[in-house]
């Protein structure tokens, strides 16, 4: 519980920096490349000190590259975009529409039974995040319309992160392994993606 509560902290406080870094120069996919970079060495100090293996089970690492880019390279490009167009918590909150999403995934791909007690939740839930939508006046219809579309498309594809992380028995694995050869996909498929379309701005 200590741990979810820290990881939740430190990802409410990930997208304050996200205008700091715009404002010199930055971008999304430069931010999304050098936060998976940076995370690399510590997470592999990590595995190196604690003595666990780095090895994959055969077969194992093109799940993680499929879950890796359609899920979280795609879901973090998408979420930091969205801060270019509406503010931050507008954004992160409508980004937290994905246990919805994850709901609908397993109904309607998987057959799972909502339950009434989930879809209650959820119900509420959803209505609790529209309290949060404000856009500011400095804020075009049009652009608020793309930051909304594009805040709402990073949670569709984190609950794609999240159910393929559980249907593809990725879960099983170490979580520090998992975590590195996650974030080393995230940071090789945005770091050529944001080459590819002109946006490499690390320098």
């Amino acid at each position: 519980i200590l741990f979810t509560i820290i990881s939740a902290v430190a990802y409410g406080l990930t997208p304050l920096l996200c205008p700091l870094a715009y404002a010199v120069g930055a971008n999304p996919e430069t931010v999304v490349f050098l936060r998976n970079f940076f995370a690399l060495p510590i997470l592999l100090c990590i595995i190196l000190s604690k003595k666990i293996d780095i090895r994959l089970p055969k077969g194992i690492f093109w799940k993680i590259l499929v879950v890796s880019v359609l899920g979280m390279a795609t879901t973090n490009v998408l979420l930091y975009s969205g801060y270019t167009y509406l503010p931050v918590g507008t954004v992160t909150t409508l980004h937290f529409m994905y246990p919805v999403f994850v709901a609908l995934f397993g109904i309607v791909f998987f057959k799972e039974k909502l339950g009434k007690l989930k879809g209650i939740v959820l119900t509420i839930a959803t209505c609790g995040i529209f309290f949060f939508m404000e856009t500011g006046s400095s804020v075009s219809m049009q652009q608020a319309l793309v930051g909304i579309l594009v805040s709402l498309a990073s949670g569709v594809t984190y609950a794609f992160y999240m159910v393929a992380i559980e249907r593809m028995k990725l879960k099983d694995l170490n979580s520090y392994v998992l975590t590195f050869y996650i974030t080393l996909c995230t940071c090789v498929s945005v770091g050529i993606y944001a080459i590819c379309i002109d946006k490499f701005a690390v320098f």
